[in-house]
């Protein structure tokens, strides 16, 4: 063998020890990150491992302190958190990862999610939702909540100053407003709910009113109804979901609909509300419906009512035609009808230190903060109204009333 073929073979048995090398550390550094971040109990994407150790999912649901928390982000911001809020410390979970890879089914980008942080990118409405790997009992706890996020664009946020400001935001219903000026509507007689559910047109976005400004006078007593599931109009904003709305205060407020016998719900507020939140509101007035007849809301579902108040009175009786034909009847001081469907072991309706002082009138299921219940809850109920109260009189001419709620309906 010459001397030539011997470097060359020399040099190819180098190489090759260099690739293994090289292999080997690539190998150990991944398979370190790997361990790292799913045994540590980082906040990783945990798929594989779950997979690897043949993880169970129980019937059970891994409650927290987020649950029910609306957090109202600006973008841009970064929100921070840390384990033990996902994850309590006395729910005696050994947790060996937190799955957020769902956050990608708000769009690329939307969400950027770090080891205890979210950034968003989009205004919008985000109820996001963990997968906790616990490492000892071998389960996997799917849907433990991380809270509710209302997220808007602060230089977007639009001042309202006038009824007609009001009515504009049909025109974009998940933009961002604060109220800019106290509003006078006492000589307004024309007005109708902003949006009234047309075309599945519901206001989604964020109403803020850091002055404390106010909106008095106004009346709505509208000539007639129409008789779509989906239009609401005897109410300030109508149809709500997935919105934000805080420090909403109406004075000398007027709902009187009685003469319309289709009309199937009203509140001061808005007379259908899904997944939103209603912080520090105020109204202070008379309201007399018909179906569903709440001071703040008619008809509410999965939504948070927090340190909200209703004083003066309110009055309701039964539709002709109530709409859909599956609801009840119901008058609350609060909210007429309640809807919360979750079929976990979770409240997902929210009533904390609201008060209600009011003389209550009505035909069936009458209550201080809510007409109707329906649930699938049968324990607990009263912790949901731990820090509320209720002042007034009660008068219901049927049957089911109650300080709390009129009647309980609780599905199996």
């Amino acid at each position: 063998m010459s001397k030539a073929n011997l470097i060359d073979d020399d040099q190819e048995i180098i190489d090759r020890y260099r690739t293994h090398q090289k292999r080997k550390k690539i190998l150990w550094i991944s398979l370190s990150i790997f361990v790292l971040l799913t045994l540590a109990g980082g906040i990783t994407g945990g798929v594989f491992y779950q997979r690897l150790h043949n993880y169970q999912w129980p019937a059970l649901h891994l409650k927290n302190t987020l649950q029910n928390r609306a957090i109202l982000c600006k973008t841009g911001l970064t929100y921070t958190f840390s384990k033990s809020d996902i994850v309590p410390e006395d729910s005696s979970v050994s947790v060996s990862s937190i799955d957020l890879s769902g956050l990608n089914a708000y769009g690329s980008g939307a969400v950027k999610a770090n080891s205890n942080s979210l950034t968003f990118s989009k205004p919008g409405f985000y109820p996001l939702v963990a997968t906790v790997y616990d490492k000892t009992s071998k389960n996997a706890y799917s849907g433990v909540s991380l809270g509710k996020f209302y997220v808007y664009d602060p230089e977007a946020l639009t001042p309202i100053a006038s009824l007609d400001d009001f009515k504009a935001i049909a025109k974009n219903p998940s933009g961002a407003y604060y109220l800019s000026a106290n509003i006078d509507a006492k000589n307004v007689s024309d007005f109708s709910a902003v949006c009234n559910g047309a075309n599945d047109t519901a206001f989604s976005g964020v109403f803020l009113n850091p002055s404390h400004y106010w909106i008095s006078g106004l009346k709505i007593a509208p000539s007639s109804y129409p008789s779509e599931p989906t239009s609401y109009r005897s109410s300030l904003l109508g149809s709500v979901k997935n919105a934000y709305v805080d420090h909403l205060i109406l004075k000398d407020y007027s709902i009187d609909i009685s003469a319309i016998a289709s009309a199937s719900s009203s509140g001061a507020i808005a007379d259908h509300a899904e997944n939103s939140y209603f912080g520090d509101c105020l109204v202070e007035g008379s309201l007399v419906g018909r179906g569903l007849v709440g001071g703040l809301l008619g008809y509410a579902q999965t939504s948070i009512l927090k340190n909200c108040s209703f004083n003066e009175s309110l009055k309701g009786e039964a539709a002709s035609n109530p709409l859909p034909a599956s609801y009840n009847h119901g008058i609350g001081g609060m909210v007429g009808y309640v809807a919360d469907l979750d079929s976990s072991d979770n409240f997902h309706s929210v009533y904390d230190e609201v008060n209600v002082s009011a003389d209550i009138t009505g035909d069936d299921n009458v209550g201080g903060i809510l007409g109707t219940l329906e649930t699938y809850q049968s324990k607990n109920i009263d912790t949901l109204f731990e820090k509320s109260v209720y002042s007034g009189n009660i008068t219901c001419t049927g049957a089911h009333q109650g300080q709390h709620y009129g009647q309980l309906i609780v599905r199996q």
